[in-house]
């Protein structure tokens, strides 16, 4: 208990300070290249298999070309989840806490909800040296794009991509879903 109540403060202290490092901390949900679906159990501290039906849930479509996970210390009221995030960089571990500096949002709307996806760069990517939205598309086009069609596609139903939002939209967006 003691353990989690200190973990608990040296990362809402981190939170403090990104503000000032330009790196947000995150927790990895499911890996790059997995199509399996996993979410963190916020009562039990671990991460747990999604299900639906009854069977354990996996994509339909390509597996995931990024890390994804959740922000800490967020939270998105239209989803009920933390904000979620995409890193861009090599292959990480599910469970890890990493952090990574934020450069686009995607805006999506899924089962009419808004759902967006900020995407970060991990310092393991060679991408990050880019510190913007414009930059990336410019020296590495393609990138966005990709990110938008596995989002409109992975669940087998199209879900809303609704347009991409630059690092500044990023960064208040997240300040804004920051819980204390």
């Amino acid at each position: 208990m003691i353990n989690s109540i200190i973990s608990t403060l040296i990362i809402l202290f981190i939170f403090q300070s990104s503000t000032y490092t330009n790196e947000y901390p995150i927790k990895i949900e499911i890996t790059q290249g997995t199509i399996e679906k996993w979410e963190y159990n916020f009562k039990s501290g671990k991460l747990e298999q999604d299900f639906e039906n009854l069977k354990p849930r996996s994509i339909n479509y390509m597996p995931y070309p990024f890390n994804y996970g959740f922000i800490l210390n967020t939270f998105n009221k239209f989803d009920s989840d933390p904000l979620d995030a995409v890193v861009i960089g090599e292959k990480l571990n599910m469970s890890d806490t990493i952090f990574a500096k934020p450069i686009a949002v995607v805006k999506t709307i899924d089962n009419g909800e808004i759902d967006d996806k900020v995407i970060f760069i991990h310092k393991s990517s060679p991408l990050y040296k880019i510190d913007n939205k414009i930059d990336l598309q410019n020296s590495y086009p393609g990138v966005i794009e990709i990110i938008c069609l596995f989002f409109e596609n992975y669940k087998g139903k199209s879900s809303n991509v609704i347009g991409v939002k630059d690092e500044n939209y990023a960064k208040k967006l997240i300040i804004s879903k920051k819980i204390n």
